[in-house]
């Protein structure tokens, strides 16, 4: 399935893999269990407690709330229900901006109309078949649903003290924040994974993405073109960061006034 570009501090658009049908028939099963869980606990309570209630309140507290669960919590949780945070899926757009309300209610309606009429066969059929991993909700809203959990070694973390004396050829990265130098991370993080291994033939278009960040970078530090590859101009940049990092921490008496 092609990627889903994710905008970043850098307008460098990282893209994150669709989730395929395990993932979603997986978080779908846990929302389930969920939901039964809800119906037992109230039932059960209401019957410990003797209470009886009319058919309009009976709804409106057991029923209503199982039928909303996911139109509710992916509103809620910014387009996460539990299941999905479990797996770590996220409704997107397919721009990878996030949906507004009128997209989770689409996806929503077209939710109960699959599991109503189709008994939720055509979702993990469209979702099989069509390009994105998109359902008929997610056809009608422009959404998809994507895995956000990349795997990240502890090098990979925004800040690592270097271990030698290191002078920063770009001293002007201290002008830098924390969510560009993560961008640049995640862009290495790519590389080494994507990149390298041209999983799911995306090796150009991770390449592309490198090519972007080193362009951002150099417009953001007010620098000339670098002659040098984008991969080993980001690995430096990252380094650079951190030796100013050092600086400000390990010798608080440089810090800027």
């Amino acid at each position: 399935m092609p990627p889903v570009p994710i905008p970043t501090a850098l307008n460098v658009p990282l893209a994150l893999p669709a989730a395929g049908v395990g993932p979603r028939l997986l978080a779908w099963l846990l929302d389930t269990l969920i939901a039964i869980a809800y119906l037992i606990g109230v039932i059960w309570l209401f019957g410990t407690l003797g209470v009886r209630l009319g058919w309009a309140t009976y709804t409106l507290i057991v029923y209503l709330p199982v039928v909303c669960y996911h139109l509710v919590s992916e509103i809620v949780l910014g387009g996460r229900s539990i299941g999905k945070m479990a797996l770590s899926l996220r409704v997107v757009r397919l721009d990878g901006s996030a949906p507004g309300l009128g997209d989770y209610l689409l996806r929503w309606l077209l939710r109960i109309v699959e599991i109503l009429a189709l008994s939720g066969v055509g979702a993990i059929i469209a979702v099989a078949v069509t390009q994105r991993g998109q359902r008929l909700g997610d056809l009608a809203a422009g959404t998809t649903v994507v895995r956000t959990k990349q795997r990240t070694r502890l090098a990979d973390t925004i800040y690592s003290r270097l271990g030698e004396q290191h002078t920063p050829a770009f001293p002007e990265v201290e002008f830098l924040s924390d969510a560009d130098v993560q961008t640049v991370r995640d862009v290495l993080t790519r590389l080494r994974t994507d990149g390298r291994r041209g999983r799911d033939g995306r090796a150009g278009q991770v390449d592309q993405i490198a090519r972007r960040a080193k362009g951002a970078i150099e417009r953001k530090l007010g620098i000339e073109p670098v002659a040098m590859p984008p991969e080993a101009f980001l690995q430096r940049i990252v380094k650079d960061y951190n030796a100013v990092l050092d600086t400000y921490v390990f010798e608080p008496e440089r810090l800027r006034v």
